[in-house]
């Protein structure tokens, strides 16, 4: 299978050779192709183990392990006392100290807390007439810039570290006070959501309790109605001779009023009444 090249006669009636693709193969390329892999013609067989070859077990790393243990506690050992020496209060003692070899050089003015260009006694200092050469000012003046420029790239570069430790956990607690935020905003909604969705379900309730408080009321006036009407029963029973059931009505309704009815304002003189009747 390749490209043959076949003569091809154009308009102009000029011979050109055209290249015309032939489908065919050659056997030797067929078999020799480098695509074809040997495990599709010789069987794979596993590779016996060598019996030169020793058995590692892990009893052979422990001398290993015990030199780089080693190591590796020298390496902390090291690391802790660098830390030790770089600590945040070390830090600024080494500070107070360059800022004092530094006002050692420096005039002490340029250093005050209120330090204003137009005061008087600054002004006074520069433009006073004791130096030399107005270029031998400015120089005295541009090496105190480079000394407090120098002083202060050194002050930086000593505690950007402690900054960008800083900076990175106030984003970190930025982060975590964000996430504190929509998980409060998360609970409200949820606690919304549940309040609406049982305030049906309470109301239910409140009902039913109601309702339960109605029957209790209405059977404590049944009562009172009943317990009420005694007397007139009573009374027509003693008319009637019948004292054996004027005394158990008798009793029955004193047993009501000392338990069910015990404190209703409203029956308070109806025992003392049915005593008479019974001494009666």
């Amino acid at each position: 299978r390749g490209m043959q090249k076949v003569p091809y006669k154009n308009l102009d009636g000029k011979v050109a050779p055209v290249n015309r693709f032939v489908a065919k193969q050659s056997l030797s390329s067929v078999l020799n192709s480098p695509t074809r892999s040997r495990t599709s013609v010789v069987p794979v067989e596993p590779v016996p183990v060598s019996k030169r070859l020793p058995n590692i077990e892990l009893a052979h790393f422990l001398q290993y392990a015990r030199e780089q243990t080693k190591r590796e506690q020298a390496v902390a050992s090291v690391s802790f006392s660098f830390d030790q020496l770089n600590t945040p209060e070390t830090q600024a003692i080494d500070a107070e100290e360059a800022i004092r070899n530094l006002q050692k050089e420096v005039p002490e003015l340029f250093f005050g807390e209120n330090f204003q260009f137009h005061d008087p006694d600054v002004l006074e200092y520069v433009i006073q007439t004791g130096w030399d050469s107005p270029n031998l000012q400015q120089e005295k003046f541009s090496h105190y810039l480079d000394l407090v420029e120098v002083e202060l790239v050194k002050q930086i570069s000593t505690q950007s570290k402690s900054f960008f430790v800083a900076l990175s956990r106030l984003h970190h607690l930025r982060d975590e006070v964000t996430a504190a935020c929509d998980e409060i905003t998360n609970l409200r909604k949820a606690i919304r959501s549940l309040g609406s969705s049982t305030s049906q379900s309470l109301g239910v309730v409140s009902i039913l309790q109601r309702q339960k408080n109605m029957d209790a009321i209405f059977s404590k006036l049944s009562l009172i109605k009943t317990v009420k009407e005694t007397q007139p029963t009573v009374q027509l029973l003693l008319s009637n001779n019948d004292y054996f059931g004027a005394l158990e009505l008798i009793e029955q309704t004193q047993s009501v009023l000392n338990k069910e009815l015990n404190g209703v304002q409203c029956l308070r003189n109806l025992g003392f009444q049915l005593k008479e009747m019974t001494n009666v």
